[in-house]
């Protein structure tokens, strides 16, 4: 009866917590929106009204702050999508392997020097639209983002063990130092400055969250000179999580 107790009070403990998130998740993603469209509008406003006194300097000033408005925004979203992961039903609509391919490759910029490879044994395949296509369109894009060089491979592959799949988003790019492998799965990191890349930081956080929440696990192999592997397991069946939501 004691344990029966504890089991109910957790439980009644973690949808007051989930509800907290939900409303705090709210909060920060509609009423922290407007009066960053305040700020936005006014140094709009501002350089129409100072345009014939404006120099380089005022300028790149104005651009600044418009810059950090828009990043902001692009922060709450993010913030708002990560905490739906594994509490909105995903669709079960299942595509083969060669249109999910096709899909990713029409959501990505892929520059012209980088290519992208799907293997036939991924085109071949089944395999459940949602979130898996979230899925590699944020570790392929992580890929392409991150690249030092004009020209580039990105090998995405699967190999299926009956019930899991094991994905695999390998690139010959800059790698990722180990003391870095854990960390950049957390929310807001990010390797380079903001300044230098313009990212939330949250991609691989969602990466993570719909593995997690999926029941699979992933993994980075890279040595921090050249090349990176996202390795992640994928349920072919919905996890109890993913039916609950």
């Amino acid at each position: 009866v004691a344990a029966m107790q504890r089991s109910e009070a957790l439980i009644t403990a973690l949808k007051k917590s989930n509800a907290e998130l939900d409303q705090f998740a709210y909060v920060a993603s509609h009423d922290l929106k407007a009066p960053l469209r305040v700020i936005s509008n006014a140094v709009t406003w501002l350089e129409e009204d100072l345009a014939p006194y404006m120099n380089e300097d005022t300028r790149e000033t104005m651009a600044l702050l418009q810059g950090r408005a828009k990043r902001m925004e692009v922060l709450l979203n993010d913030l708002l999508q990560h905490s739906r992961i594994g509490r909105v039903a995903s669709p079960e609509a299942r595509v083969a392997g060669g249109d999910m391919a096709d899909g990713l490759l029409e959501l990505l910029e892929v520059p012209p020097g980088i290519e992208v490879q799907f293997p036939d044994r991924f085109i071949e395949l089944q395999m459940r639209k949602l979130p898996l296509e979230t899925v590699l369109v944020n570790l392929i894009g992580n890929s392409i983002k991150h690249h030092d060089r004009d020209t580039g491979r990105i090998v995405v592959d699967v190999v299926d063990h009956g019930d899991v799949l094991t994905f695999r988003v390998e690139d010959d790019g800059p790698g990722i130092e180990p003391s870095y492998h854990e960390r950049i799965f957390e929310v807001f990191q990010t390797l380079q400055s903001r300044d230098q890349l313009e990212s939330s930081g949250m991609g691989l956080a969602f990466v993570k969250k719909y593995i997690d929440v999926a029941g699979g696990a992933i993994r980075v192999v890279s040595d921090g000179l050249r090349g990176t592997t996202f390795e992640f397991q994928w349920p072919k069946e919905l996890s109890q999580q993913d039916r609950a939501a």
